[in-house]
Formats: C-alpha cells, structure tokens, sequence
C-alpha cells in the first residue's frame, strides 16, 4: 500500500509538474467573442475519451459554413492528446490554435468508420457554394495531428483556401493514412514550419500562388509532395527525405516553381517533370541532395550527392536580351542565405481590456490602446472591432499580438483621417524602434481619405506575421514603409475588398496606394498579396536591398480602362524577387501591370502576369508571350 501511495503521489507530481510547464498567459487573459475552449464543450484531451462531439460544438455552434465575417472563432485546444472518430468541419474564419508551450495532439482512432475509404480528418471548405478563391481567413497552429492504425483513405487536412490562411508549427503522422495535406484550389496563403511522416503522399497541393517556408517530409512512401497545378509556387526551406519521389512537378503544373536553401536525401527522383516533352519554369537555388539517383530530368550528369548553387529551366532573360538556352546555370544570387524567421512567442502580455478598451466597435478605445503601448512589453488585442480616433504611436519594444486577426478600425468621425492633403497613420511606427506585429487586421469603419493604415519605419530587426488589412471604404494607403525601415513581414494580404464578404455585394473603395515602399533598407517580404488600389499595389522607390517571395495583385475590378501598376519600381537596387503574380481581369487588357525603370542590381525569378500586353514595363518593354495552354505570360528570370 505504501508503494501504491508513493506511486499515486509521484504520478499527481509529475501531471502538476507538467500543467505547470504548460501554463501560459493566453490560457488565464480574458478573451474576445471569438474564442472557444475545446474543454468548455467537454473534451477531455486524456487520449481514450472521444472528443469528436465537443470539437465539432466548439467549431460550428452558433454558426454557418457559409462566408461571413459575422462569427469569427479562436478554437484553444489545451495541451493533451484528442481522441477523434470523425471529420472535424473548419467553417469560413476559423483559427483552430493549441497550447504553443505543449503542442497538444489530435488523434484519429483506430479502424475509424468511414476512413477505410477517402475521407478527411479536417477540412477547411465548408461553404455551399464550393468556392475555393474566397476562402479567407483561416488558421491551423501549434497542434500534432495523427492517424490511428487501419484508416488508409484518411487524409489528413484538406485545405483548398485563399489569403490571409496559414498553417504554422504543426505535425502530421499520417500513419496508416494516404495524404497529408490536400489543397486541389485556392488563391494563395502561407503554410510554414509543417512536418509530415509516413503516409502514402505527403502533401498534393495546387493553387494559383503560394509561399511555403520550412516544409519537412519524410516516408512517404509514393511521393513526398505532389504539385498538381499553379501558376506559381515558393519553397524556402523545404527538405524532403526517404522516399522514391520529392517533388512531383508533371501533368497540368503549367506554371512555375522556386526551391531555395532546400535539400533531398535518400530520394529516387528529387523533382520529376515532364521535361523535355514540357520545359516548365524551374529554379534552385542552393539545393544540397545526397543518395539521390536523379536530380530532375533537365539536369543530368550529375553524382548521386552534391549541391546546385543556381540553377533554372524555362524563359530567362538578361534585361530586355533573352538567354540563349532553356536552362543553365544563373548568376549568384544578391541575397544569400535568406531570412527565415518562424512565429515568435512571449511568455508574458498585458491584455489591453484591462487598460480600459472594449473592442465593442463603438468605444473609442485610442487613449486605453496608447496607455497599454506604454509599458513597451507585449500588449494582447482579444478578439473585438478597436475603434481609433487619433493616431497610434509605437515605440521600441512594442509588441501588439491579436487574436483571431483582432481588428483596429481608422475612425471615419475622425477628422484626423478626413483630408487626403494632409494624411495621417492610424498605427504609426517611428524611424528606427524595434517592433513585433501579429494577428491584426487593420481596417477602417468608414471612408478616411486621409488615412494610411500602417506607417512602417522600423528596424531590421522588427517582425510582422500574420497581419491583413481589409478595406471597404476609401483610404489613402494601406501601408507606407519609409526613412531607411527595414524588418521581416510574413503572410501578410492588404486589401481594399472587390466585394463584401457577407453580402456579396460588389465595392468600388477607392485607396491610391497598396504598400507604398520609399528609402526602405533592409525588407523582407515573404508571402504577400496587395489588392485593388487605385494607383498602385507594389510601389518601390529609392529603396535598398529588399528580398520578396510571392507577391501578388489584382487590379480593381471597377477600373476603367485598368491602369493600377501591380509592381512600379524606380530609383533602387539590391533588389530580389522570387515569384510575383500581377492580374488583370476586367474591362479588357491594359498595356503594363509591372515596371521597372532607373534600377540596378535587380533579380526577378518566376515573373507572371495575366491581362497585360507587357509582361514588364520600364526601361525595356518585354511583350507578354501567352502561348496555347497557359493562363500567365511569364519568364522565369531577368536581371539589371
């Protein structure tokens, strides 16, 4: 009895041990309207209860699959091992995020019904009409997801979504299952710092443009990652292992895709294609393969171990002169290694709610909001609509983390934001000042013609993740960087809206500038989307070594003729772009969507635009060459 005693105490220790361990500040703040605790509708996270009911309660009670911007939630999945026997349904703007001390696990049981033949563990695409490109607003973060034995038409993730999505710091054992991760559609989004083990195919992926940074797949034992279609995709960071095919890039894959500082072991074919039958644009960049029998099947000759520093197959061009062959091997890269900087966390935060703010869209909760800011620490936004009347001013050390993209609205009452001579920034951060931005939207509750949203001057050391703007009224810009600002953005989609989420109804919100860039120094712009802005989208002058990875943008829908610029750059050098996608759709061609002019020192890989005659503008004219079978005029390489 005594040693059954000692055992009972040591195995209360140990689970007190652990939950401390595993406390953190966001499990005991107040929270906003959207978030939902998995416990509170009776999980038990013990691995041998079923938790399917109460996971399904917390992502659907009191909402509908369709889009809305209406119900938002935050489902918290403490630290613990769930137990699931059916589909877990992610209606439009739902964050499912664990415990980010102690990732919790949510497990497919054993010999689940249903599984035996194709079906998903979790999907993301829940609205009646099926639409894939409006599929904003999702989040999957700090969670392991695994599958149970004798499930092998299991996949886990189905994840067809469009902007402002991400799937961060998560792990997928597929087991006994076949995919991990299947996306068939969708208009882009961010996936970083994912691993995927075992399974049939890792991930089978197609979209029009996406950014993936920090990708590990191993034992897969068909296919690591298959890529069905695209237009354009990015891998930094992706590395592939024991299995007989990497990167499978065949069939209606018509676009283009970049691999930099990634690596493939102990893989047959690292990246099949169809080459030479198709000669589809292909870039690596500092790739290292060891025990590989084939690299690709347009590089050959090569010992079964080594490294490609640069390397690409497809269009090239050396400023307006094309390159005389399809593939070869290209100059050093300007930037190198490149930045990768994963979700920080905090140990610690001040919830705003306890300095006086509501978050109630009605209050105006400037003075509250300024009075958190002045601690310097972290300060946490719970999930609410933010009224501001004056502008905010950052300081260094700030950090601001939202919840479910908590949401600070420009006030259109105020005259502050009123005179479009005489702008001013609702989120100001000043010249030099080290900052951490994550989970916002920023936004406006009417039209403020003289209002910029963000006005970014700070360090290279700053971080922004995760944070969007949307807009349906006018602005004067979304976001300026200015005065030699610098600092690492990731999955960030600034966007004066087309159309209304809710209703549908079309918009004709006027704002001049997407991100207006002048005198920047030291940027990085990892999975970014600007849209519908007047003016331009991308707009980069007088500014230094800036490194992008997927930029994307639409001209308005309204505009007639269609003249925005998707990117206008002039006056700056050390300039590296690894994948844009440029869009015109309506009212018929216009001439140019990009420029570049007065620049030197310019890399441009993976270059696609749609309804444009010039696939670049500037200095030299390229004309944009749409051949039979592809939707994007593109080349896969220039430099100035």
């Amino acid at each position: 009895k005594m040693i059954q005693s000692l055992v009972g105490v040591l195995v209360l220790c140990v689970a007190i041990s652990t939950a401390d361990n595993c406390s953190t500040w966001y499990e005991t703040t107040q929270h906003g309207s959207a978030y939902r605790n998995v416990k509170d509708f009776g999980a038990k996270g013990d691995g041998v209860a079923d938790d399917t009911a109460a996971f399904q309660a917390a992502l659907t009670q009191g909402r509908t699959p369709a889009f809305t911007l209406k119900t938002p939630v935050v489902v918290y999945v403490p630290a613990g091992t769930y137990m699931i026997s059916d589909q877990l349904e992610l209606y439009f703007y739902t964050h499912l995020v664990g415990n980010f001390k102690c990732p919790p696990t949510i497990k497919l049981i054993d010999n689940a019904p249903g599984y035996q033949q194709s079906k998903y563990m979790i999907t993301a695409t829940m609205d009646p009409s099926g639409e894939h490109v409006s599929n904003f607003y999702h989040k999957i973060q700090f969670l392991n997801l695994k599958v149970g034995l004798g499930n092998p038409g299991t996949t886990v993730i189905h994840w067809a979504v469009a902007q402002a999505t991400s799937i961060r710091n998560v792990s997928i054992d597929i087991g006994s299952g076949h995919t991990g991760l299947f996306c068939e559609n969708g208009g882009g989004g961010f996936i970083g710092d994912l691993t995927v083990t075992g399974g049939d195919i890792g991930m089978s992926i197609g979209g029009q443009q996406w950014m993936l940074r920090g990708i590990t797949i191993e034992n897969s034992r068909t296919m690591a990652l298959q890529l069905l279609w695209d237009w354009v995709f990015i891998f930094l960071d992706l590395t592939i292992r024991n299995t007989p095919s990497g990167l499978v890039f065949q069939g209606q894959a018509e676009g283009s895709a970049i691999l930099v500082d990634s690596s493939f072991d102990n893989v047959s074919t690292a990246i099949p294609t169809d080459y030479p039958t198709t000669v589809r644009g292909l870039v690596l960049e500092n790739v290292q393969y060891t025990n590989v029998d084939s690299l690709t099947p347009g590089l050959t000759g090569l010992p079964t171990s080594g490294t490609v520093a640069r390397w690409y197959q497809g269009l090239g061009y050396s400023h307006s002169e094309p390159m005389s062959s399809t593939s070869g091997n290209l100059p050093q890269p300007l930037h190198a290694p490149l930045p990768k900087l994963p979700l920080p966390t905090y140990q610690q935060a001040t919830n705003v709610f306890d300095k006086g703010a509501k978050g109630d869209g009605t209050t105006d909760d400037t003075v509250a909001i300024q009075a958190a800011l002045a601690s310097r620490g972290v300060v946490f936004f719970p999930f609410g609509h933010y009224k501001i009347s004056q502008p905010l001013n950052l300081s260094d050390g700030n950090v601001m983390i939202g919840e479910a993209l908590s949401i600070l609205e420009a006030d259109a009452g105020s005259s502050v934001f009123s005179n479009a001579s005489n702008p001013n920034a609702m989120l100001k951060v000043p010249a030099g000042a080290t900052v951490a931005l994550q989970d916002l939207t920023l936004s406006n509750n009417g039209h403020t013609p003289g209002a910029v949203l963000l006005d970014w001057q700070a360090s290279a050391s700053s971080t922004l993740h995760d944070v969007h703007a949307r807009v349906y009224y006018n602005a004067t810009a979304l976001a300026t960087v200015s005065n030699q600002a610098g600092g690492y953005w990731e999955n960030s989609w600034l966007w004066t809206a087309d159309h209304n989420v809710d209703t549908g109804e079309n918009i004709t919100a006027a704002v001049q500038w997407g991100l207006r860039i002048s005198g920047a120094r030291g940027l990085v712009l990892y999975g970014t989307a600007v849209e519908h802005n007047v003016q331009s989208n991308y707009n980069i002058t007088n500014s230094q070594d800036i490194v992008t990875m997927m930029t994307q943008t639409e001209t308005p829908y309204w505009q007639s003729p269609p003249s925005a610029w998707g990117l206008y750059m002039q006056g700056s050098s050390q300039i590296s772009m690894y994948g844009n996608g440029y869009y015109s759709w309506f009212h018929g061609n216009q001439t140019a969507i990009a420029s570049v002019s007065g620049s030197t020192q310019v890399q441009m890989l993976a270059h696609n635009v749609h309804g444009a005659d010039h696939l670049l503008d500037g200095d030299s004219i390229l004309k944009a060459n749409y051949t039979e079978g592809t939707f994007c005029a593109t080349f896969v390489y220039n430099d100035w």
